[in-house]
């Protein structure tokens, strides 16, 4: 028996707006601790802080998506009381972007493309429009260093390199479109 392709996107689109934050994102806005570093794990307190060797394990809260299948895009914002896991820059900057007053005082982690080591977010340089997709398309692809986040730009076709704050709402309305 055949299935419709189009059938088939249908239904898995709709299962993944099950989880979307619109529909219940306090739901996803639980922290979750690492259990790759057992030193880490036995000392409470250090445990909720994020690490470069720290792998997330929850779903993204904005698109519902299980982070833990993603680990070169694996991106977080920490508060205070909370740890947000996101499949991807781009669903972090989303978040990020929609509530800047909120979290403008808090650490921001994503994942160097090239070493998988977790590095702060607001120092990481992105490229953007590559011929590299992340786990929602076109995406922005973070670097620990300007000269890394070149290299990749001049092997992948990046239209731009750009910090962090020169993200804004319009460029990844940009990438969804693309």
């Amino acid at each position: 028996m055949k299935i419709n392709f189009v059938f088939f996107m249908l239904l898995m689109g709709s299962l993944w707006t099950c989880n979307s934050p619109k529909s219940s994102k306090d739901d996803h806005h639980t922290q979750h601790q690492s259990n790759t570093d057992e030193t880490k794990s036995s000392n409470s307190e250090s445990s909720s802080k994020s690490t470069s060797t720290e792998i997330s394990t929850g779903d993204c809260i904005y698109c519902g998506m299980p982070v833990v299948e993603f680990p070169k895009w694996q991106t977080s914002i920490l508060t205070d009381k909370e740890k947000m896991e996101f499949c991807s820059p781009r669903c972090l900057f989303i978040e990020y972007l929609e509530q800047k007053d909120k979290l403008q005082d808090t650490k921001v982690l994503v994942t160097d493309y090239y070493d998988l080591e977790k590095i702060d977010g607001r120092t990481a340089f992105f490229v953007i429009k590559s011929d590299v997709l992340g786990p929602m398309g076109h995406d922005l692809v973070p670097f620990k260093t300007k000269a890394d986040a070149e290299n990749f730009q001049n092997d992948h076709q990046g239209q731009k390199i750009l910090a962090f704050q020169e993200v804004t709402m319009e460029i990844i309305q940009e990438l969804v479109n693309q």
